[in-house]
């Protein structure tokens, strides 16, 4: 009969789970849009900083929740993909900690073509976990039943901690 997804498997939590780190996904490529949107050089720097933000969130939230919970249920291993997104995490990491050094409008040039860069790297992470993580969790079904509940409680917590 084919694999059993969370959709046939009837288990809300782990489609939850998904539609989650899609929902996460959305709100960061949607702040890379109010980028390229952007006009005057203090927009810009605001929207660096609350992209900053949703992606300091986003990697938390997949190396402390997703992938030790992947890992547990033997859905990867160490050192196999889907749970290989540490060195885009860095790579997005180094380049925020470039962009926190460049003002937008002393380094114009430099800080739109990091924003580009650092857009580029995410990009590519999202287009590799839509390829290779999320279908594994969807395989999964059930084993992700309490993954949305963590993902959700590990949000709060750490929005908490921003106030």
């Amino acid at each position: 009969m084919g694999n059993m997804d969370c959709s046939s498997s009837g288990s809300q939590s782990c489609s939850g789970a998904v539609e989650l780190l899609k929902g996460e996904q959305k709100a960061v490529r949607k702040l890379f849009d109010n980028y390229d949107q952007a006009k005057d050089f203090k927009s810009k720097e605001d929207v660096v900083g609350a992209i900053s933000l949703a992606l300091s969130l986003y990697c938390s939230l997949e190396t402390d929740v997703v992938y030790p919970a992947m890992k547990a249920n033997g859905t990867c291993a160490e050192e196999k993909e889907p749970c290989q997104g540490e060195e885009n995490h860095h790579q997005a990491k180094l380049l925020l900690d470039q962009l926190q050094r460049l003002t937008a409008d002393v380094d114009a040039e430099k800080y739109d073509a990091t924003v580009k860069e650092l857009k580029t790297v995410v990009e590519k992470h999202f287009s590799e976990e839509e390829k290779t993580l999320i279908p594994q969790m969807e395989k999964s079904g059930n084993n992700f039943e309490k993954l949305s509940g963590h993902i959700e409680k590990f949000k709060a917590e750490q929005k908490a901690q921003l106030v």
